[in-house]
């Protein structure tokens, strides 16, 4: 049995169904309450959702640094989530 990390896990199938009505950078505020630093060209990528939830990417399940959200479409290319400017507000 592997020791460390306990993550809860979500009773629903939450983000299933919802709708991504916003891609834009973290704010400073909200960068400062995951106690990441702000730097240019790091991404921090949020996706906001219709309910008002918010998804980020973190370097790692503990959330020790920003991450950034990679993919693949429907038709097998591979894109980079990144909004349209590096500029945190």
């Amino acid at each position: 049995m592997a020791s460390g990390l306990v993550m809860e896990k979500i009773k629903v199938p939450y983000p299933v169904g919802l709708e991504i009505v916003e891609v834009r950078m973290m704010t400073k505020d909200e960068l400062a309450k995951e106690g990441w630093d702000e730097s240019f060209g790091n991404y921090p990528v949020m996706l906001i959702l219709e309910d008002g939830g918010k998804i980020y990417a973190s370097s790692d399940p503990e959330g020790n640094d920003v991450g950034c959200l990679f993919g693949m479409t429907g038709k097998g290319e591979e894109i980079t989530i990144a909004p349209l400017e590096d500029i945190i507000n």
